[in-house]
């Protein structure tokens, strides 16, 4: 009688713990040679503006205004904010596809300090989404990321203050903070 449901217990507290592991893995960001929208090439982690930056990573168009909400509540515009960069992930077809996605971005980005915050990836977006152990192209992320490449702290999907916090206690302290 206990046999049946002490297997089933077993059962779960593996599956429970084969889950932590796979979701507390420490992520590493990946090398990557881009370029901002003012033709500025950078590569990354090394190539970050801080020690720590925040990393705001979207992969479809209509994701923009989520990453903006971060961007305005986290004070990204202010003259002291935090070193940060966005990050579109684009499917690659290629140089012409290219060009019209950048001229497409920088004709709605104005400015060129606003444009030189944002460096474009093209590729594969699976193998990016599996480098940084991330779940699914369907939402943003918003990272701390050291220029050595650690991931310290990582926030999905819309903007929350409470998601925000662990962001910014990594952002100041350089030390893995709780998702």
């Amino acid at each position: 009688m206990f046999r049946p449901l002490w297997t089933c217990l077993t059962c779960a507290l593996l599956l429970i713990a084969s889950n932590a592991k796979a979701e507390d893995r420490v992520a590493t960001f990946p090398k990557i040679s881009t370029k901002n929208l003012n033709d500025r090439p950078a590569t990354f982690p090394a190539g970050l503006p801080g020690k720590r930056s925040l990393v705001l990573i979207a992969f479809k168009r209509d994701q923009q205004s989520k990453l903006d909400v971060w961007i305005e509540k986290l004070k990204l515009k202010q003259p002291d904010a935090p070193a940060w960069i966005e990050m579109p992930v684009v499917a690659d077809y290629g140089s012409i596809w290219r060009a019209f996605v950048d001229n497409g971005m920088r004709s709605g980005i104005k400015t060129t300090r606003a444009r030189s915050h944002v460096f474009t990836v093209y590729g594969d977006q699976q193998e990016f989404l599996a480098k940084l152990n991330l779940p699914t192209t369907n939402m943003v992320y918003v990272l701390v990321v050291q220029q050595d490449g650690r991931v310290l702290a990582r926030a999905d999907g819309i903007y929350s203050a409470t998601k925000a916090k662990p962001l910014l206690k990594a952002m100041s302290s350089g030390t893995k903070a709780p998702r």
